[in-house]
């Protein structure tokens, strides 16, 4: 059974992020590679502009839907949320840290990935699989 949910300031939030931001910037990688982009150095430029916009909005910007303000708020949770999922039973949510700032940390992203040339195979990720539901 799982714990009941608890949203927490944490630390870790900043490893966690920064791994999603690998993920992201590998996926967008090979979308450009699949269509047709085959300039690496034009890859990152793209990935590098997208990720700092779209980790500056992350950090700092609102949008309006249905004429109600909102505010992006990027989570971590332990448990998988689907449409069935009882979101009081998500265990530890990880919310940002105190210090922590998207498009602070997009551009080293972009230099682990296309400078190291980390492979998928180091980040360990994939679909979710029907027994992780809750």
């Amino acid at each position: 059974m799982s714990e009941e949910t608890k949203i927490v300031r944490d630390d870790i939030y900043e490893e966690i992020a920064a791994t999603f931001q690998w993920v992201e910037v590998f996926e967008l990688d090979e979308a450009l590679k699949d269509c047709g982009i085959e300039d690496k150095a034009l890859r990152r430029k793209i990935a590098e502009r997208y990720f700092f916009a779209i980790g500056n909005f992350h950090d700092q910007y609102w949008f309006k839907a249905n004429g109600k303000k909102y505010y992006p708020m990027l989570c971590f949770s332990e448990n998988f949320l689907d449409t069935t999922t009882d979101v009081t039973k998500l265990g530890t949510v990880y919310a940002k840290s105190d210090y922590f700032e998207f498009h602070q940390s997009s551009g080293g992203t972009a230099d682990i990935y296309f400078d190291e040339n980390q492979p998928k195979e180091s980040i360990d990720y994939g679909i979710v699989d029907i027994d992780e539901s809750l």
